[in-house]
């Protein structure tokens, strides 16, 4: 079995006008949200082998609350600047070309890719992955390369809003 698992940067803030988009931070609530999330995540006790993420502020910085919370070694993720450009292609790619000893990856990334990959890979229509939101598709596969469009499962859809009543 293998697991490919989406999460949705926190909420950014749109105060600065200055920043750009690829720069922009954490809200308040992003910084409440991504922390929580994190720890909801590793109650969950799924085994992460590799994690990437955007390396957009916001991705990044949400990605680094999950790396803590689940204790990964720097061996264990990186920051990808294509998954802000153009994460569909960047995951598809990456995930066709994964070691098959890695059995679950984590992605750090952004909309509307994150929701379009959830349909791609479960043929589920969520209509959107909110800031935050996890994704956890399972595959009946022994190899990254079996994976295509509609034959994965959607194990777990979580998001800061069923702990909190506050999201997007």
């Amino acid at each position: 079995m293998k697991r490919i698992i989406l999460n949705r940067h926190a909420k950014s803030d749109w105060d600065n006008p200055e920043l750009s988009d690829y720069d922009r931070v954490l809200s308040k609530r992003g910084l409440h949200d991504a922390p929580l999330m994190a720890k909801k995540f590793a109650e969950r006790n799924i085994k992460v082998d590799y994690l990437y993420s955007s390396s957009a502020v916001r991705a990044k910085t949400t990605a680094e609350y999950f790396i803590k919370e689940l204790n990964l070694n720097q061996n264990n993720y990186s920051f990808e600047r294509e998954i802000y450009g153009s994460g569909t292609s960047f995951i598809r790619t990456n995930t066709q070309n994964l070691s098959d000893n890695i059995d679950c990856v984590m992605y750090f990334g952004h909309n509307p890719d994150f929701t379009s990959l959830i349909t791609y890979y479960t043929g589920e229509i969520i209509g959107n992955l909110p800031t935050c939101g996890i994704a956890v598709i399972k595959f009946d596969v022994d190899y990254w390369n079996q994976i295509n469009d509609n034959n994965g499962k959607l194990e777990v859809f979580d998001y800061p809003k069923n702990y909190t009543g506050k999201g997007d």
